[in-house]
């Protein structure tokens, strides 16, 4: 067959016939063109209908998934609510609809002319049956992945909702369903069940990098007080800070990363759920509290509710450094206090209690302190009844007390004598200054590292070993009990042989912590018995 005769056949104007028939293209060979051949052929806007006809003449696939799509860089219709109805003779030419109709927002998949031609050498290979040959290059995988998630932030932005700032983990799986069906090159090919699965880690991934847009501050500061806000950008759960700063932190205690519980007998907590260790993430998180932390404990006068605020989240990683072994004994009430001064404070102390022994009650001080005042009442009976303490009638309120914790020791023996320079166990609760002594000698010569309250004229103190921590007024010396044990616990300290069964006592009637049967002394498990039968 002849060239004329073959352009015979061919339903064009004459125009692109002899363009055709002077260039020696016959039927055969113009199956064969690419875009660009035809365009050097029929060069110029004059031709570009005739180009486009011969062309889709002869590419039916392209027509069909190009045919109902915008120009160049258009995008179709996605949403939450899943896929939409698909029919079965679809997936095989490749027109997948592109519109789904679905509640606010709307969302857009991205496509552009590569994408689209990728898209239909997949179809074409898919009917030779190779369509696992064909895989969506890095470089168009990371375009689709980027411009996805732009579309769907601006989505979301412009509803102008301020409890939705970014698109939920139900929008991205959708999301991902969507893109799948629309771009099939991308489905996993591992995960038959979830083909998806990849795109969406993709997605999420791309979502958890977006940084959120700040304003331009200005030449003039931010004045007043500075205000909490949320970090979204972590993976651990909601993280609160107060300000931007750098994650390093070298003197943080979060060096200290390997837990070892210190639950010996008679030590407080002991019957405490330990604390688990936290992962890298959020070992990262509690540095940063910690840091913001040390910052605001600098100030003069910190904000109290923020310091409260910043303990509780750091708790996790104070504990884990405070339970290591990397502290000695003697030496922890020092390092602890280096690093933490906020616990100087006797409100903070008593949170920290509260957060050891039941974290969730919010009214335990509260609770604990009404413990403490009916308990009181009843060892001040108890005592006179065992004859250790005189009727408190006529007596101050701060003698009172003063008497009931030099009294402690005898209403329930330990079984073992005071240390050396200690005149009796009660020395290790309590020590009230003559007016003839000095707090500093008596300070630097005591053998015992424990909290202790040191009674002065007019003020009284928690000291461990030679260190004063707190001071506080004598009106409060009846709740210096809960003061000593408060820094025990925040200390994780060993309780004294010589006064292990009153502390025990606390420890179970008044904190409300209960101690293991097989923790327990002989002492101890006796006096309680003669406590309890003067109860019943």
């Amino acid at each position: 067959m002849s060239i004329d005769s073959s352009m015979e056949e061919l339903d064009i104007d004459n125009v692109a016939k002899d363009i055709l028939t002077a260039a020696n293209i016959d039927v055969g060979t113009l199956k064969s063109l690419s875009r660009e051949d035809l365009r050097d052929l029929l060069p110029g806007p004059e031709h570009f209908l005739r180009r486009k006809y011969i062309w889709e003449m002869y590419n039916p696939v392209e027509q069909a998934s190009n045919h109902s799509a915008f120009s160049s860089g258009t995008a179709c219709m996605a949403g939450t609510s899943g896929s939409s109805c698909i029919k079965e003779g679809e997936k095989e030419t490749g027109d997948i609809t592109r519109t789904l109709s679905i509640p606010s927002p709307q969302y857009l998949i991205y496509t552009d002319s590569e994408l689209e031609n990728m898209k239909a050498y997949f179809f074409q290979l898919q009917r030779l049956g190779r369509a696992g040959d064909c895989e969506l290059s890095k470089e168009l995988t990371c375009r689709l992945v980027r411009n996805t998630v732009t579309n769907m932030l601006s989505a979301v932005r412009a509803l102008h909702d301020e409890e939705k700032h970014y698109p939920s983990k139900e929008d991205l799986v959708a999301m991902a369903k969507r893109l799948v069906q629309y771009y099939p090159m991308l489905a996993d090919k591992l995960d038959i069940q979830r083909p998806w699965i990849e795109v969406f880690k993709r997605l999420q991934k791309r979502l958890h990098n977006v940084r959120s847009p700040k304003k331009s501050q200005g030449c003039t500061p931010a004045r007043g007080k500075r205000k909490l806000h949320m970090d979204t950008d972590d993976l651990d759960d909601s993280t609160i800070i107060l300000s931007a700063s750098d994650m390093s932190t070298p003197s943080t205690p979060e060096a200290h990363t390997q837990l070892v519980t210190l639950l010996e007998d008679g030590t407080p907590g002991a019957s405490s759920t330990p604390v688990k260790d936290v992962g890298q993430d959020s070992r990262m998180a509690q540095s940063r509290h910690y840091k913001h932390l040390q910052e605001m404990c600098r100030k003069s006068r910190p904000n109290q509710d923020d310091v409260g605020q910043l303990l509780e989240l750091e708790f996790q990683g104070r504990r884990q450094f405070i339970d290591s072994d990397t502290l000695k004994e003697v030496d922890r009430p020092a390092k602890i206090l280096d690093a933490y001064s906020c616990f100087r404070n006797l409100d903070h102390v008593l949170e920290e209690l509260r957060r050891i022994v039941d974290k969730d009650n919010r009214r335990y001080v509260i609770e604990l302190k009404e413990r403490w005042e009916n308990c009181r009442t009843k060892l001040a009976f108890y005592g006179v009844y065992k004859k250790t303490m005189k009727p408190p009638l006529g007596l101050p309120a701060d003698e009172q007390a003063i008497e009931l914790m030099m009294s402690l020791p005898v209403m329930f023996p330990s079984g073992h004598p005071a240390p050396k320079k200690m005149s009796s166990p009660s020395e290790a609760l309590i020590h009230v200054l003559q007016s003839t002594e000095a707090p500093e000698p008596y300070l630097r010569k005591r053998t015992l590292a424990t909290p202790f309250v040191l009674v002065g004229p007019s003020d009284c103190f928690v000291c461990a070993g030679s260190i004063p921590i707190a001071k506080f007024e004598r009106s409060r010396l009846s709740e210096s009990c809960l003061f000593i044990m408060a820094y025990y616990y925040c200390f994780h300290m060993t309780y004294p042989k010589c006064i292990s069964s009153v502390l025990s006592f606390l420890q179970t009637e008044v904190l409300g912590d209960a101690i293991h049967e097989k923790d327990q002394t002989v002492s101890f498990k006796r006096a309680k018995a003669d406590w309890q039968a003067l109860l019943a």
